[in-house]
């Protein structure tokens, strides 16, 4: 599998509507908009990790 991007995690958060449901961690994608330069490495850790483990 191709290792994830960057780019690719941006464009996957920032497709989903600012207030579409919540998802588990209940908060809206707005919250990851607005917070993107806070939670962008953190995030993309995560989905990272979860691919390549």
């Amino acid at each position: 599998m191709a290792p994830v991007v960057m780019e690719e995690v941006y464009q996957a958060v920032h497709s989903i509507g600012p207030l579409k449901a919540p998802g588990p961690d209940g908060l809206h994608a707005v919250f990851y908009h607005f917070y993107w330069n806070q939670v962008r490495e953190p995030l993309f850790k995560l989905v990272s990790d979860f691919f390549h483990t």
